[in-house]
């Protein structure tokens, strides 16, 4: 309903667990339960910048469908901290900037690619 509600404006998602592994046994733990309704969702919304997600201690990013997923470090691995700062620059189109501190890349999103139609 919210993603409904957000039409025509941007959207970034934060949650727990992953949304962008396949649904296996192995992975079951570590998942969303109805991961690939949920993508498919923010796929058809076609303006979400970034989906932000933690449960994966060593981190991950990849793009489906257009969308960057990104498993930010977990804080309580290892010996340094891990932790960053979200800064999303409006525009068209709109710039998605991690500043990432201890184990945590720097980096600059990829621009969400329009759903196909």
């Amino acid at each position: 309903q919210k993603l409904a509600a957000a039409q025509g404006r941007p959207v970034v998602l934060f949650c727990h667990q992953l949304l962008d592994i396949p649904a296996t046994p192995a992975a079951a733990a570590d998942r969303i339960v109805n991961a690939a309704e949920v993508r498919q969702r923010l796929e058809a919304h076609g303006q979400v910048l970034a989906v932000f997600c933690g449960h994966k201690h060593a981190g991950d990013q990849q793009s489906i469908q257009g969308i960057p997923y990104c498993a930010m470090q977990g804080m309580i691995e290892g010996r340094q901290n891990s932790y960053a700062i979200v800064d999303i620059a409006a525009g068209e189109p709109a710039v998605v900037r991690i500043q990432g501190f201890g184990r945590e890349a720097s980096r600059t999103l990829p621009h969400p690619e329009p759903p196909s139609k």
